[in-house]
């Protein structure tokens, strides 16, 4: 992986210090430091800030060249992907391909262990794929079907050590899903963590670290040098939470970091929902003296935000609903989507009528016989005269008809 950095800035002053450094002996400069104790003053190389670290996998998306070939004949797009985490993939091969079947992907990189250990690999797609690591076949389930989770044999994994990562999948008709979890003797199954992939080396990646604040409704880009050019760019953005559209409010530059593009929502990200940000390179953003290019990215999501009611917001294990009956189970309180209704719970002494009447009679059965808990279905007789009445067993209803 390689990513695209600014031109630095020139440091007159490092030259007079190595001037010095070579007339003046070190332990005339600088106390005698453990390797435990950090040598007061040192300047980090990026004070205040780190560095700018890309996860993540590099994502291929193909047209295959008939339907059924399963092949990676023309690439359509290329993205940075964070995982394999894809509930819903039809939406990015429309985007990069132009199609929603037929299509192929592939995602490659490094996997990084963050503990050594038997690693058992889990998959799960619509529709086949198979799993490399180092080059060797951890899964191979190039069929298709659907929704049939593959599990590897344990895969010897020792912490901080990167290894050849390669999954590839088909998509032939339908939808198209794929998930990638691992698990050791000692960790539940989990998705395998952004944090575990490293894009491939030679893939250029624009060096943009995204994230939406715990509110939900702050996303902020940092960069890597400060931000300009934002005049025009909030029409070339586009913020997507589990591929519903959040619209833009506002751009701005953020006080405390002119690197960081602070961006605000119209409204919040849900917590758990999986963002992504559109830049279509047009906008006019730099970043430095540089033109921000064409990002598509995922974003980390930290929002808390949650979709609430006015009971749910007043509830909590101090402070439970009240006992039946409660408030909000009243009759007269219920409402369908049409507004208050007098139907929303069936009366005990109703019935309808299930077809219509003939010079036998029809058959009619209880509304009680549907959902009142405790009651069970009673077969009654419509009468032909008028089809006015219904008739059973010790009681006698008019039927609606």
């Amino acid at each position: 992986m390689t990513t695209r950095h600014g031109r630095p800035a020139t440091r007159p002053w490092a030259l007079l210090i190595a001037a010095v450094l070579l007339v003046l002996p070190v332990g005339g400069l600088l106390p005698t430091a453990s390797a435990a104790e950090p040598v007061a003053g040192t300047p980090a190389s990026s004070p205040g800030r780190a560095a700018v670290e890309v996860h993540g996998l590099k994502g291929e998306y193909f047209s295959m060249s008939a339907p059924g070939a399963r092949d990676f004949a023309t690439l359509g797009g290329t993205l940075l992907e964070p995982q394999i985490d894809f509930p819903g993939l039809t939406g990015t091969f429309e985007e990069l391909t132009g199609r929603t079947e037929h299509t192929t992907a592939r995602w490659t990189g490094r996997i990084t262990a963050p503990a050594t250990g038997d690693y058992t690999f889990h998959a799960i797609g619509d529709n086949g794929f198979r799993l490399f690591v180092d080059g060797r076949p951890v899964i191979d389930h190039w069929e298709p079907d659907w929704d049939r989770e593959q599990t590897s044999a344990p895969v010897r994994l020792a912490a901080g050590e990167p290894h050849d990562f390669r999954l590839e999948m088909f998509q032939d008709l339908g939808g198209s899903t794929m998930f990638l979890r691992w698990s050791t003797p000692t960790t539940p199954k989990q998705l395998v963590p952004e944090s575990a992939f490293t894009p491939p080396a030679g893939f250029e990646v624009y060096p943009v670290d995204l994230s939406v604040a715990e509110d939900g409704r702050h996303l902020r880009a940092r960069f890597e040098n400060e931000v300009g050019g934002l005049q025009d760019a909030r029409d070339h953005l586009k913020v997507e939470a589990d591929t519903t559209a959040m619209p833009v409010a506002s751009l701005a530059v953020s006080p405390g970091d002119r690197t960081t593009l602070d961006v605000t929502l119209a409204e919040p990200v849900q917590k758990g929902q999986r963002v992504r940000v559109t830049y279509d390179g047009q906008g006019g953003l730099t970043s430095g003296t540089e033109a921000v290019p064409r990002i598509v990215r995922s974003a980390r999501n930290a929002s808390a935000h949650r979709l609430t009611t006015a009971w749910g917001d007043a509830l909590d294990e101090k402070n439970p609903l009240p006992e039946y009956p409660r408030p909000q189970q009243v009759r007269a309180r219920w409402k369908n989507l049409n507004g208050p209704g007098s139907s929303a719970v069936p009366r005990r002494a109703s019935s309808r009528c299930s077809a219509r009447p003939s010079t036998s009679g029809s058959s009619c059965r209880s509304r009680s016989s549907r959902s009142s808990p405790g009651w069970s279905g009673t077969r009654t007789t419509c009468s032909t005269a008028g089809w006015s009445t219904c008739r059973r067993t010790g009681r006698s209803a008019r039927a609606t008809g």
